[in-house]
């Protein structure tokens, strides 16, 4: 036997909102990587320029929006997936239970918008990772500061010498 089909309002019902903003997505990510064309590159030779991440992103967000468009297609036409096309929305939300755990988060956030500027980016990034690592898994922390550590150089080594943008250097200007 085969199923009456369903009609459009009968299976959205209630999710308009849902629907209405996925069928926005693909546009908006169109947008975006249009926007991301108009960057102007300058006149070099390098593979990397100002508009790779952008038009990346922008790539990115077509196909996870493309991909949910589809979703709600095959959840409209009643397919297989109609049932685990969308997660349910939870009536209530989970209660924060571990105040200390994000108030150490907030903390450290802070510390590194404050001080990535006077200190420097490897100090910066080192103390935020070491902090954050540390609180979270402290029976590790020499794996943590090491890992912290070579973190913060080699990602100050990638953006000022491979992608040659210039990070702060702070306290430790004479190293760099």
């Amino acid at each position: 036997m085969s199923q009456p089909r369903r009609s459009v309002l009968n299976v959205l019902k209630g999710t308009w909102g849902e629907a209405a903003f996925t069928v926005m997505l693909p546009l908006f990510a169109g947008l975006y990587i249009w926007q991301a064309m108009q960057v102007t590159e300058p006149p070099s030779n390098i593979s990397i320029g100002p508009r790779t991440f952008p038009l990346l992103v922008g790539w990115a967000m077509l196909a996870t929006s493309l991909l949910l468009c589809w979703k709600l297609l095959v959840k409209m036409l009643g397919g297989q997936a109609s049932q685990d096309a969308f997660v349910p929305a939870e009536d209530e939300e989970t209660a924060i239970r571990d105040w200390l755990a994000v108030a150490v988060v907030v903390g450290v956030i802070a510390f590194l918008c404050a001080a990535l500027e006077p200190i420097g980016f490897v100090v910066s990034i080192f103390i935020f990772l070491s902090v954050l690592s540390n609180f979270f898994s402290p029976r590790r922390w020499i794996t943590n500061t090491a890992i912290s550590m070579l973190f913060s150089v080699f990602f100050y080594w990638l953006f000022t010498r491979v992608l040659e943008i210039p990070l702060p250097n702070g306290i430790l200007t004479g190293l760099f």
